[in-house]
């Protein structure tokens, strides 16, 4: 099982547990989950650890133990560049959003929901890795590599509205972070750029542009109650599609992978 399947699998029935804040299950015997601390190295726990050979390993989401798959060999060792090369032509053709985005940056599966459930005019914070069921602030996955091929820089651009910024990227400045942009550092930089305050350069450009104009307003109008002493954001030129629906891979902006990002209304899936 990928991660990609078990986001696809987990996506499915986890509205009722939405907003609820992951704690690890409390036992008394070693815990080898990966939000644990490692076991004191006895030999009794050491055994306990252990996978077993007659049973599958078992994966932690949520303090919920789920079994995995029993992995065995399709091939011989011997014939594995032999198979290698035969690749179906459906499979040839099969265009699969886990191999473009991280699993939690993923549009919805057919027939299924955005994995990362989030209105972007709220932080992060306030938003629902629906796949693993936890905060998004205590999943695993914003660590992870935006991208399946690691790159310290890509460009955001936004799909439908009129929004004309491009998002530039980078991986984070902290020494301790990866060399690579996370899934945490297209997130964030996503959110920060929207909720920067409109110049009066850019507020003047989107006057020129009724419909646009039209739609940011009463967006504008709508985040603040009315209460015109606050600033125009970027996120209002948006015209209240602020969900999240995922972000696809759109090709290259000079020597730099770039993406689209997707949005809805709210109330969207």
């Amino acid at each position: 099982m990928t991660v990609a399947d078990t986001y696809s699998s987990y996506a499915q029935g986890a509205e009722s547990l939405e907003g609820a804040v992951w704690s690890p299950a409390s036992s008394h015997a070693p815990q080898c989950g990966p939000f644990s601390p490692l076991p004191s190295t006895t030999s009794a726990n050491l055994k306990s650890c252990a996978f077993s050979t007659q049973s599958p390993p078992r994966a932690y989401y949520g303090g919920s133990i789920v079994p995995l798959p029993s992995v065995s060999p399709r091939y011989q060792t011997s014939k594995l560049g032999e198979s290698a090369g035969k690749v179906s032509p459906s499979m040839k053709h099969e265009r699969l959003p886990s191999t473009e985005v991280a699993p939690l940056l993923a549009r919805a599966p057919k027939g299924g929901r955005v994995p990362l459930k989030w209105d972007m005019a709220f932080g992060l914070d306030q938003s629902f890795d629906r796949a693993l069921r936890v905060p998004t602030m205590s999943s695993v996955a914003l660590h992870g590599p935006a991208l399946p091929s690691v790159t310290s820089a890509v460009i955001v651009v936004i799909s439908g509205p009129k929004y004309p910024y491009e998002v530039l990227i980078q991986r984070s400045s902290d020494p301790a972070a990866p060399s690579y942009v996370t899934v945490r550092d297209v997130l964030i930089a996503v959110h920060a750029n929207l909720h920067q305050v409109i110049t009066q350069g850019e507020m003047t450009e989107a006057r020129k542009r009724d419909n646009v104009w039209r739609g940011a307003f009463a967006a504008y109008q709508r985040r603040t109650g009315g209460n015109d002493k606050k600033p125009m954001k970027r996120i209002d030129l948006l015209g209240g599609r602020t969900v999240f629906q995922g972000v696809v891979l759109a090709g290259r902006a000079g020597k730099l992978p770039k993406l689209e990002l997707l949005v809805g209304h709210s109330g969207s899936p």
